[in-house]
């Protein structure tokens, strides 16, 4: 993987890059590379397996090559800020987050679940909160913190998951923070980028509980003001989005759980910050003690 990072957003002043890509704009053009080919090409190939219907809602991926070890693909360069500054700015009014949580919905309600089965839902669900923040925390150099950290995520896990109700895989960005999400209130219009990527249709799908956390890490928690190092809440918002997930058949505790695995996932991925590190262990700390772990 490639050490250089990136933290621009959409208009190439402030747009979020995952971790190991570099992001340049050219004239109106937003160019997104890295040395990681099949992280980059699934990242491109997920828009194509999107139905038409669908597609929409994305910034389109174009020009995908793969030239002299680095692949990168090509979008349009939206000159707007991520919905993640806009909230910690205070410059998101709440009707206008009720608008872009309604959007949201939109996306969510346009293609049916996926059929399940218990088993493999069960351990898709266990990978993404305990699986693979274990990967990552392993060779951690804070492996003490951390793992005190994880066995209290393990217990909340086994605990919680038993109050999940549905499981069925649904229509999934796969990050969906507020970061990956660009919104223009004026003219109502929502654009997701970075997704997770895939391989298959079947990959469009997921946990529908992972983009639920994102969405709360961001609003509920404050994920974008660690990142931006600011110190916004506002408890309406966080209301609203609650009442969305309770609409939704989610469990609010179990979502608490993912929560904080993600906080805790993130903290390897940051050993060049060390505040950011402290900021993301204490998160996972005190979101497992409200939900009693």
């Amino acid at each position: 993987r490639s050490s250089k990072k990136s933290c621009l957003m959409f208009n190439t002043d402030h747009y979020s890059s995952r971790y190991f890509n570099d992001v340049i704009a050219v004239d109106n053009i937003v160019i997104k590379s890295s040395d990681d080919l099949e992280k980059i090409k699934s990242e491109y190939d997920y828009y194509y397996y999107l139905p038409d219907s669908i597609k929409r809602y994305f910034v389109q991926p174009f020009s995908f090559q793969y030239v002299d070890g680095l692949a990168s693909y090509k979008m349009e360069r939206i000159d707007t800020q991520n919905a993640g500054e806009i909230m910690v700015n205070g410059e998101m009014s709440l009707a206008s987050f009720k608008r872009m949580i309604s959007r949201v919905e939109d996306f969510k309600s346009e293609l049916k679940p996926l059929d399940y089965d218990y088993e493999s839902s069960y351990l898709e669900s266990k990978y993404l909160v305990l699986d693979k923040t274990f990967n990552r925390i392993k060779t951690f150099k804070l492996y003490d913190e951390s793992m005190e950290l994880f066995e209290r995520v393990c217990n909340a896990y086994e605990h919680f998951v038993k109050d999940r109700s549905v499981w069925d895989r649904k229509l999934s960005h796969g990050d969906l923070c507020l970061s990956n999400i660009l919104w223009i209130d004026e003219i109502n219009l929502i654009k997701f980028i970075d997704p997770r990527g895939a391989k298959k249709e079947e990959d469009i799908y997921m946990d529908e509980y992972y983009d639920m956390a994102k969405l709360a890490h961001s609003v509920i928690n404050g994920y974008d003001n660690i990142l931006l190092r600011k110190n916004f809440y506002s408890k309406e918002m966080s209301d609203v989005l609650i009442k969305f997930f309770k609409k939704n058949e989610i469990s609010i505790d179990l979502l608490s759980v993912y929560q904080a695995s993600l906080f805790l996932s993130m903290a390897p991925l940051h050993v060049d910050s060390g505040n950011r590190v402290a900021l993301f262990m204490n998160k996972c700390d005190k979101i497992l003690s409200s939900i009693g772990y």
